[in-house]
């Protein structure tokens, strides 16, 4: 379809598919925010003008995955339960699940291996919760750990970016140009009588094409300079105290959270929660292993994979 209209980049060469179906994708569009290796947390909202609503965005990318709007399955959908099917039983690697029980008095709410012959998961929501609240207490980094992170990530951002403000002026250059271009066509066409209808009519569609292709390329450079303290705020105000925003969030926040904290689940046992691999960020900022060391090569907040030690 887009070869067939005719579509272009600034370059002049055709519109891959793969290039279109990524723009379909880029959550910047409609206004949001997003954070390499976050993808789980929702996205904040920028100050900018988004180029389509949340509405439409929403709908394209279930047509484009081909999944139903709900970001959680049914199964797992259930506001008394939030960490059933997240955690697994360390005795046999089954997901718990949590139900309620009627006691003598008054119903009890339960989580418990899925397993019916493994006895290894048996315990009440509360006591259940607020271990897993214990657990995101300790993933708090130092203060320190987030003041040197804070201006290791502003370092990177101002290296990365140090030429975009004059890349943006030879693109708006560049635009202006384009639309000399079609003004003088314009007057060629409509009061010199200099070309005929044809030749105007392809030049004029060629220009147009250049144009909105030239103006989506600004845009997309002025989005990537949006405010850094903005998005580093955002993010710092989710890793500072994870606990305290799982208590205060719905259903679909506590499983967003849960699965960026702890990429591949918990495992609960006799003595509690096991160690987890979390995300990549605790490990930088965890106080036993965020040195200056560690926090000087901005790269490895791209690239640098481990797991985290013992909580």
């Amino acid at each position: 379809m887009t070869v067939s209209l005719g579509l272009k980049i600034s370059e002049g060469t055709k519109l891959r598919y793969q290039t279109f179906d990524k723009l379909l994708r880029k959550p910047i569009y409609a206004g949001l925010l997003k954070v390499n290796n976050w993808e789980s947390v929702k996205c904040p909202r920028g100050d900018f003008e988004p180029i389509v609503s949340q509405e439409i965005f929403d709908k394209v990318q279930a047509l484009l995955t081909g999944k139903k709007t709900s970001i959680t399955p049914y199964m797992r959908n259930h506001e008394d339960f939030p960490l059933r099917h997240f955690t697994l039983c360390e005795s046999c690697g089954r997901p718990i699940t949590g139900s309620w029980s009627q006691g003598r008095s008054k119903k009890y709410a339960n989580y418990r291996c899925q397993n019916s012959k493994c006895k290894g998961v048996s315990i009440r929501k509360e006591k259940l919760e607020t271990s897993f609240l214990n657990l995101l207490d300790k993933l708090k980094p130092t203060p320190e750990s987030l003041r040197l992170f804070r201006a290791v990530v502003g370092d990177f951002w101002n290296d990365k970016h140090k030429g975009s403000a004059h890349h943006l002026q030879t693109l708006e250059k560049q635009l202006e140009d384009l639309k000399k271009r079609e003004d003088r066509l314009e007057e060629a066409y409509i009061y010199e009588r200099a070309i005929d209808p044809t030749t105007y009519q392809a030049q004029k569609a060629k220009l147009g094409q250049e144009i909105a292709s030239k103006e989506l390329e600004i845009r997309e450079n002025r989005l990537e300079d949006l405010d850094l303290t903005g998005m580093l705020d955002f993010a710092f105000s989710v890793i500072s105290n994870p606990g305290k925003l799982w208590e205060h969030t719905g259903l679909d926040g506590k499983q967003r959270l849960q699965k960026v904290l702890f990429p591949n689940g918990l495992k609960f046992g006799k003595a509690g929660f096991g160690t987890a691999e979390t995300a990549i960020i605790y490990t930088l900022l965890s106080s036993s292993t965020a040195s200056n060391e560690t926090l000087v090569a901005p790269r490895g907040i791209e690239t640098r994979r481990s797991t985290r030690p013992n909580i």
